[in-house]
């Protein structure tokens, strides 16, 4: 990927949560989406718990896809508002992997309310080189999410964590192919279930100290780490070998490697099992 030009939102207080800058006009139904899901994703647990969050969902005219940091914003006139800084990626390049989500997420920065101006014009990323990455998470909860998700299409997938996943969700990005990187949809601090507009998210990072806030989603749904380690037994082979692959991690082949990925797996997370089978 070279560099590329991407259109930016920045949603804040004002007048009550709202549009602060951006680079786009958005359809309603899409404008009306980033507004709900840049705003805090519940109710706030105590600050020390609190940490910049990633969002990253497709807008509902499937126009763009959406990749979003949120921050508290400690200047609002009030307690418990946010300041979210929204990249919009064409949704074509983002299937395709042309824009990877590293450097997306690497172009994320806190918004200062002095230099809003900046965010009405396309924010240019720069590409780099894909970097490392080592979940911070015992490889038994990579198993069980990749045994619950790809095994058998759950979703929401709660995943209950006490510690800043961001790592996880960019290395399950890489392993993402282009129909279900177009709809996949997570946050890494949900205080709260997240939606779309039809749909419920794919995957949810939450603190433990926010789990009876989940108690209307089915328990078979979560991944806590204290049952983490009954899903070894639970694995099939194919599921081991896409586990580690988010655990080294590597990209699986893109579009441009494959022609035939597109109509060799569909959206379904368990398409997968085909490429290993």
């Amino acid at each position: 990927m070279g560099d590329v030009r991407l259109h930016q939102l920045v949603h804040g207080y004002r007048n009550g949560h709202e549009l602060l800058a951006g680079s786009v006009k958005l359809a309603p139904q899409d404008a009306e989406l980033v507004m709900r899901l840049s705003d805090l994703s519940g109710t706030l647990p105590p600050e020390d718990d609190f940490y910049p969050y990633l969002t990253v969902y497709p807008l509902a005219s499937d126009r763009y896809y959406a990749v979003a940091r949120t921050w508290l914003d400690k200047d609002a006139p009030r307690s418990g508002c946010v300041l979210t800084h929204t990249i919009l990626v064409p949704m074509e390049r983002w299937a395709d992997g042309d824009t990877g989500v590293e450097d997306v997420v690497a172009a994320l920065v806190k918004p200062l309310r002095n230099r809003l101006g900046k965010a009405n014009e396309p924010l240019e990323i720069v590409a780099a080189s894909p970097r490392p990455l080592s979940p911070e998470l015992p490889s038994t909860e990579i198993d069980l999410f990749v045994a619950k998700y790809f095994g058998e299409s759950m979703r929401p997938i709660v995943w209950f964590v006490d510690r800043n996943p961001e790592n996880a969700l960019l290395a399950i990005f890489r392993i993402l192919w282009p129909s279900l990187r177009k709809r996949f949809a997570a946050c890494t601090l949900s205080l709260q279930p997240r939606a779309l507009s039809s749909a419920p998210f794919d995957l949810l990072f939450a603190p433990t100290n926010v789990y009876s806030r989940f108690s209307k989603i089915a328990r078979e749904n979560f991944i806590e780490g204290s049952g983490a380690s009954k899903a070894q037994a639970k694995l099939e082979p194919w599921m081991r070998g896409l586990a580690q692959a988010i655990l080294d991690p590597f990209q699986l082949p893109r579009s441009s490697d494959w022609p035939e990925l597109v109509a060799t797996l569909s959206a379904e997370p368990t398409a997968i099992r085909s490429l290993y089978l």
